[in-house]
């Protein structure tokens, strides 16, 4: 039964067939199939490649979003005592307020100026992301296990994420009674040394690059001021599924310098982040060819590389035999 249905597909056959009587085999034919293979199975491999791999788009627009409020990530480690640390919020609206309860603000080890630090004006080394793994890590609150003793912190740890109007704002680390109401801190005890771990905007989004990760700032005085200019650019993510994922990148300038006493009346010693919020925004979307047009592509390249191939040959042949 079988056998009886292979001969009438067999019978089917509608492509022409050479009887082979007719066939002429030959050693250069034979070494021109086989560099033909190794020819098709490289490109071959290249269109594999080609569809697996997603193709960004980039595209802008006017911020579509109406949403009031933006999440603030803040991960920074300070060589001062928590207890002398305030962090607060003044934004264009003229609201202001105290974000220091709402992070965690923690007594810390650690050693300034750590081996992944960098300058802001560096760009960090590109690297591929995971990005389950970054989700996974951002719902993390990394703890310290091991109980040390308070005469050994030495640092204080600002971590943690916040709500602010979505206006020009800034979100500022200083010390109490220095452009704040509270205890006056002592000006020896005043040091903004600092490490920013991690600074963003909004959800985070794979292959965004925040440019204040790992940067590393040394105070050069107890009065010294460091400032980063930040322009944020609200983003819109579309992976190849259609899901939309809301975000924001930014660039940034800084600047630092140590106050004179005659400058401490008009500015104190902190950590100021100023940012501001543009009215344009970008749509990074994901495209993938669609498996028919993949298959049509595959078998364009190897039938065309064949025919193509096999009329070259045959010219080159009767070239060759009417020289002769």
């Amino acid at each position: 039964m079988f056998s009886r249905l292979q001969k009438k597909l067999a019978n089917l056959d509608a492509f022409p067939k050479v009887d082979e009587g007719y066939q002429r085999r030959s050693k250069s034919g034979g070494l021109v199939s086989f560099l033909i293979s190794l020819v098709l199975f490289y490109l071959i491999q290249s269109e594999v490649r080609e569809y697996l791999t997603t193709k960004q788009e980039f595209e802008f627009l006017v911020d579509p979003n109406i949403e009031h409020t933006m999440q603030v990530n803040l991960d920074v480690y300070l060589a001062m005592d928590c207890e002398n640390l305030t962090v607060d919020v003044l934004d264009a609206a003229g609201a202001s307020s105290r974000v220091k309860h709402s992070l965690n603000v923690v007594p810390v080890y650690y050693t300034f100026a750590p081996l992944e630090s960098r300058p802001v004006n560096q760009k960090e080394p590109e690297e591929d992301i995971d990005v389950e793994q970054i989700i996974r890590d951002a719902r993390k609150s990394e703890k310290r296990s091991d109980a040390l003793d308070a005469e050994e912190y030495n640092a204080c740890r600002v971590s943690g994420s916040m709500k602010v109007n979505k206006v020009a704002g800034n979100l500022h680390i200083t010390a109490f009674g220095h452009g704040y109401g509270g205890s006056h801190v002592d000006h020896e005890a005043l040091n903004f040394t600092h490490y920013i771990r991690h600074l963003s905007f909004g959800h985070n989004y794979p292959h965004l690059v925040n440019p204040l990760n790992n940067v590393y700032e040394r105070a050069e005085s107890n009065f010294d001021l460091f400032q980063y200019f930040i322009s944020i650019v609200p983003t819109i993510y579309l992976d190849s599924a259609d899901n939309v994922l809301l975000t924001n990148q930014y660039a940034v300038t800084d600047s630092s310098k140590s106050l004179e006493p005659g400058m401490q009346q008009t500015q104190v010693p902190g950590i100021f982040f100023k940012y501001d919020l543009e009215p344009i925004s970008v749509r990074v979307s994901e495209t993938r060819p669609p498996f028919p047009t993949f298959l049509v592509r595959l078998c364009g390249l190897v039938g065309g590389i064949w025919a193509t191939t096999g009329v070259t040959y045959q010219l080159i042949r009767l070239v060759t035999r009417r020289a002769h």
